[in-house]
């Protein structure tokens, strides 16, 4: 049984090996209701909206997997990336990624991506929502740890272009270098990234997301709401 549900006439399945993991990528995937299609789901454009510590884990991992990034960065972390590239050391082996990755300081609306993963910090949440709100894209990630709800965003994005993520990883950003950790979810103490519909309902556009987030994380998906995992 494939994992998207019904599929129609017409699509092609590829099994490409990325680090170590099967992701199983379609050119079209049909679910009661409609169609959902990417224009690449092999390889998605993935803006990383935010340059911190999560956000350039999310960089790091994901253009080193191959995948199409950029990232969004502003001022001085802006020049850093520029200058220096992204670098990214984990904490407890020591192991180092330097990489290039595009980097850009603004988010025009023209600009068209598969998916905009939101990393900045709640209290910058308010002064990006505008620029989000007004941008083409279909599906925007919330990696923000938001007590408050998601009202907010739905408000301003759009209820259909909202999905939620909880980045289970940490770290420290010195000297243009990023020291993290990721969780595994192999102990309780740290639960894998899970990422999720605001409807809990699992959806086309989430299967997607999950496989392009297990080419470097063990990721898993909100099952019957945001939070709960498979």
């Amino acid at each position: 049984m494939n994992p998207y549900g019904y599929m129609g006439p017409g699509w092609k399945r590829q099994q490409v090996n990325t680090c170590g993991t099967i992701v199983i990528i379609v050119s079209q995937v049909f679910f009661v209701g409609g169609i959902y299609k990417m224009k690449n789901e092999l390889n998605p454009r993935i803006l990383i909206f935010g340059a911190g510590v999560i956000g350039s884990i999310f960089a790091g991992k994901l253009a080193n997997a191959g995948f199409n990034v950029t990232i969004l960065a502003r001022n001085e972390r802006f020049r850093e990336l520029v200058s220096k590239g992204l670098i990214l050391e984990h904490s407890l082996t020591g192991e180092r990624l330097e990489i290039k990755i595009p980097v850009i300081n603004k988010l025009e609306k023209e600009d068209n991506y598969d998916f905009i993963i939101v990393a900045v910090q709640n209290t910058q949440i308010n002064e990006v929502l505008p620029t989000l709100a007004d941008n083409n894209s279909k599906n925007i990630v919330f990696v923000i740890n938001n007590p408050s709800g998601y009202e907010k965003w739905v408000d301003s994005v759009g209820r259909d272009r909202v999905l939620i993520g909880f980045p289970s990883a940490g770290g420290v950003r010195e000297n243009g270098e990023v020291y993290y950790f990721i969780g595994t979810g192999i102990t309780k103490v740290f639960q894998a990234t899970t990422f999720g519909e605001i409807s809990g309902k699992i959806t086309a556009r989430l299967k997607l997301l999950i496989y392009y987030g297990k080419a470097y994380l063990r990721c898993k998906r909100g099952n019957g709401g945001i939070g709960s995992s498979i």
